[in-house]
This record gives C-alpha cells, structure tokens and sequence, in this order.
C-alpha cells in the first residue's frame, strides 16, 4: 500500500472570469504527504502563475480570483510542504506530528503559501479575506538552502483579519524563516518557543504575541502592539509600530534591538526586561516605564514630540548607560549603578560619552554609584541623589 498524499489540485469554484463565490472546501489526511498541492476555493484555473498576473478593471489576466470559503485543512502525521492553500475565507489549518516506528512525523508547515483575499477589497470590510487559526508544530522554510529554482516563500497572508498563529507545543514549536502580511488585525495571538528571520507585516493592531525562549532576527512591522512576551531574550530584532505599545515584557535581556511607536498615536506604556536592556527606543509620545531588574540600561531613548514627549521612569538594575534625548519632561532616573560612563582614552585624558539632554523639567536622578553621565535641562532639575547622598540641585 503507498503513502496516501496530494500533489496535485483541489478546486472548488465557478467557471469565468471572475468566477462565482460558490466553493467550499474541508481536506483531512493522515499519515501521508501534501508536496506541490493547490487546495482552493478559487477558479478553476487559479493554479496556474504567469507573467500575466495583472488585476485590473479590464484586464483579469492570470490572477488568481477567490471564489469561496475553505473550512478546514487538516493532516496528522504529515506536513504542508511546496503547496498553496487559497480562498476567500480559511477556516482552520491544522498539521499536527504522529508516531511512525517510535518517531514523529509530520506535523509542519514547509515553504508553503496560506492565502485569504477578498473578492473585492471594500474599505473596513473584515468578513472577506480572513484566516481563523493555523497550528503546526513548526514554521518553517527548507528550501532556502536549494537552487534559486527551488526557492519559495514561507508566506501567511490575509487581506482582512487573523485570529490564531501558533505551534502545537509552544515548548519546542518554531516559527522561523516566514512572512505573515495581515491586511486587518491579529485578533489572537501569535505564540512559539522560538521566533527567528521572520517578518511581520499587519495593518492594524497585533494583540499577542508570545515566545517561551528567543525572539531572533525578527522584524514586526504593525499599527499596533498590546503585548509581547519573551521568556527568553529578544535579539537583533526591530519593533516598527505606527501607534501605541501597551506591554513589552522580557524574562532574558533586549539585545541589540529597535523599537519604534511613532504616528500620532505614537506612545510606549512599558517595557521590562530581568536582565539587560540595549536597544534604541523612540516614540512619537509618552514613554510610559523603562526598566530592568538585574542588567543596564544602554542605546538611545527618545520620546520625539515636543508637546507630550516624556519618559516617565526609567529603572536600571544596574547601570543606565543610555543617551537621553527629551523633547518633554523627564520624570525619575533610578540606577542601582551609576548613571553614565567615565572612560579613560589615553593617558590621563577622561571621556562620559553618555548624556541625558532634557528640553523640559528633571524630577529626580537618583545613581546609588556614580553620576558620570552629562546632564542638561531647559528647566528646573528637582533632586540629584549620588551613592547615600541626597541633595537637592541647585546651582
């Protein structure tokens, strides 16, 4: 008996141009293989890709044209690999591992496209182009390594919202090497044990995300950010949100990192890391918390908008060693280090890189070491407490 598997096509749709929304599909396998399958709810020759991919008015081209709903692709013990799911609405995918001689198989999503587009694309329409949940054990992209013929994306894409993208095991799942472009909201959550070389594009607002161990190399690009959690580290990877971030909370360290709330909207509630934070962080408006528990505090902070640009507190476990560039007011430095760096260059020559430069008031900067840093207010600065010395400044 051979392995059950799809390599070939499943359409369910209308005929012409564009075709009518009438398809509906539901495909379960187990214990096969899905290589090179087209699953659509589409027209019927939406598989084939040419250079005539043009949509307009006039000209339909070879687009692929959506055609009706896909309830629920299911595998157990096998994996979506060099294949396309694609329609207007997808329900639920799902590829869970299964043993086969005391091994798992199967179980992931390889190289492959998840596609929900709207018919037409109405403004603030968010019943046409959605995805419900995706589950697999792992994300993932094994044809990087191959010849520039076998090259294809790892892509998740919806012109309206997504509920759920996640692993099956969140201890051991990854997601890595993928694109996921959501024209709407992540309404659920986004959650692995690792999340590497990815890329996140979404229109409107991320609600969750969630990583047991490392974010790596990663870049969200989003109208919004409600939480991100890290029970690792977050390494090398850039936060581009076009308005608020509420939490960022991190168990490891922020290592090499961009983080950016900018638009009118733009604002930073917290973020908070147990070891080290060393990134750049700007917003547009108020800089809610900043803080570690045990590690520094380096990069640039930034709060841009001169009317509400602010950072409230700032918290370093050990050393803040950050550059600070207040466009507002700045309300309490707390170092249980110092605050800033004394280097030595050559010989006797002495150098503080570091500078906290304040166009409005300064509240309280309290360094239980050093205060090596250069500071600089438009305004009043309140209390300066040094090591066990606390005196209000005045000069």
């Amino acid at each position: 008996v051979g392995i059950p598997g799809i390599s070939g096509l499943i359409i369910s749709g209308g005929v012409g141009r564009p075709a009518a929304p009438l398809g509906s599909i539901s495909v379960f396998i187990t214990s096969g293989r899905i290589d090179g399958a087209f699953i659509g709810a589409s027209a019927f020759d939406a598989w084939w890709r040419s250079a005539r991919g043009s949509l307009t008015v006039l000209n339909i081209g070879d687009s692929e044209i959506p055609a009706g709903r896909i309830g629920t692709v299911t595998g157990t013990g096998v994996s979506l690999t060099r294949s396309t799911i694609y329609g207007q609405n997808i329900g639920t995918v799902r590829f869970t591992s299964a043993l086969s001689n005391g091994q798992r198989v199967g179980g992931n999503i390889d190289a492959s496209r998840i596609e929900a587009r709207s018919i037409e694309p109405v403004a603030d329409d968010r019943t046409q182009g959605t995805i419900g949940t995706i589950t697999a054990d792992n994300f993932r992209n094994s044809t990087l390594g191959g010849e520039p013929l076998e090259f294809r994306q790892l892509l998740i894409q919806t012109t309206g919202n997504m509920a759920n993208l996640q692993v099956t095991n969140s201890s051991v799942g990854v997601i890595s090497d993928a694109i996921v472009d959501v024209g709407g909201f992540i309404t659920g959550t986004v959650s692995a044990r690792d999340i590497i070389r990815s890329n996140f594009r979404v229109d409107n607002r991320i609600t969750s995300m969630t990583v047991t161990n490392d974010m790596r190399s990663t870049v969200v690009i989003s109208g919004g950010l409600r939480s991100l959690t890290a029970s690792g580290s977050i390494r090398s990877s850039t936060l581009t949100i076009a308005g608020p971030i509420e939490t960022i909370t991190v168990r490891g360290s922020i290592i090499n990192g961009q983080i950016s709330a900018a638009g009118p909207d733009g604002r930073i509630s917290s973020i908070t890391a147990t070891n080290s934070i060393d990134a750049n962080i700007f917003s547009s408006g108020t800089i809610g918390t900043i803080s570690t528990t045990s590690g520094d505090i380096s990069g640039r902070l930034e709060p841009t908008d001169t009317a509400d640009g602010n950072l409230n507190t700032l918290r370093s476990g050990r050393d803040m060693l950050a550059t600070l560039r207040i466009r507002r007011d700045l309300g309490t430095v707390d170092a249980k280090g110092s605050i800033g760096r004394r280097l030595i260059t050559s010989g006797d020559v002495v150098s503080t890189p570091d500078a906290i430069d304040v166009d409005g008031k300064i509240t309280t900067l309290k360094a239980w070491a050093q205060l090596n840093a250069d500071v600089r207010s438009a305004s009043t600065i309140g209390t300066v407490n040094i090591g066990s010395v606390r005196r209000p400044f005045a000069l």
